[in-house]
């Protein structure tokens, strides 16, 4: 399996009341990932919170910095 980015932020110093404030806007979604497989096995992903879009990316983190 390839992947090819096409750019990379790093992210640092998340704010708490930021991320809330974003959910409650509804600026911040979270995508349920969890399914039965055929054999009966539950698969859970995780807790995927993903931003709506892009722009809202810069109210959750203090710091960013663009890699590439």
């Amino acid at each position: 399996m390839q992947y090819a980015y096409e750019e990379l932020v790093y992210c640092d110093q998340p704010s708490i009341q930021r991320f809330v404030e974003l959910v409650v806007k509804r600026n911040i979604v979270f995508e349920f990932t969890m399914h039965e497989e055929p054999n009966g096995r539950i698969r859970n992903h995780g807790y995927p919170w993903r931003l709506s879009r892009d722009e809202f990316l810069d109210q959750l983190f203090a710091f960013q910095i663009k890699l590439r």
